[in-house]
């Protein structure tokens, strides 16, 4: 693993969503912790960061509220998560790097998929809230493969919709944000470029080609090579 160098040739690139685009992963996290404080408890952050990345159920973490408050209105504490997930991800901006590497891409003609284990329903909205929409050419979502991260599907997905065979998946980047998208990406045989973001930076990425702190420290220097740079931009804050 490396911190900076040249990665090709390339053939294209496959972003993940969640955490990597926009911190929508941070946006849950303060909508869990509201309303886990709205009943006197704690949320077990431990035990939902090892989550990031795969699937989940959007009441997944309902049954931690209930370890530690008894009785509790199931509805009403969804609600109340949902309303205050909304206003956080309505805040949200995109991160650091993101237009700069999607502007270089479409000008260098290298294509770009997305690969998520949201659904539809989820990514969809935000990327055509940001106006993002355009510069993928095709993107994967949770009913879109049999299996959500850490298995390779997603991935190996969006590898035929590019027309790329397994054979040349090497060449093809991944850029992930949690241990569970960079176990998903290197399965399916690609390289994968980890830019952690404040709720997985603890995460182990030994697995991973290069680790940086931000997007801005990735960038296309020609149509068939992409670069790793020193220096990077802040990402994400601290929880």
């Amino acid at each position: 693993m490396t911190t900076r160098g040249d990665i090709g040739p390339l053939r294209a690139l496959i972003f993940d969503f969640d955490g990597l685009v926009c911190d929508t992963e941070g946006a849950q996290v303060l909508a869990a912790t509201e309303v886990f404080a709205h009943h006197d408890a704690t949320l077990p952050l431990d035990r939902w960061t090892k989550l990031i990345g795969t699937a989940t159920d959007d009441d997944f973490w309902l049954s931690w509220l209930e370890e530690q408050v008894a009785d509790i209105d199931r509805q009403h504490a969804l609600d109340l998560f949902t309303n205050r997930n909304q206003t956080h991800v309505d805040a949200l901006q995109l991160h650091n790097g993101v237009i700069d590497l999607l502007v270089s891409a479409s000008k260098h003609n290298v294509p770009v998929a997305i690969a998520s284990s949201s659904p539809t329903s989820w990514v969809h909205p935000l990327i055509e809230r940001f106006g993002i929409g355009d510069y993928f050419e095709t993107i994967v979502c949770r009913e879109h493969a049999p299996r959500a991260k850490p298995a390779p599907d997603l991935y190996h997905e969006a590898l035929r919709r590019l027309g790329i065979a397994s054979d040349h998946a090497a060449s093809v980047i991944a850029l992930e944000d949690s241990r569970n998208g960079s176990m998903a990406a290197k399965a399916a045989g690609l390289t994968c470029v980890a830019i952690p973001g404040a709720l997985t930076k603890s995460q182990d990425f030994s697995h991973v080609d290069h680790v940086v702190d931000s997007m801005t420290a990735v960038r296309l220097r020609s149509p068939d090579t992409l670069t790793i740079s020193r220096r990077a931009a802040a990402t994400t804050p601290h929880y």
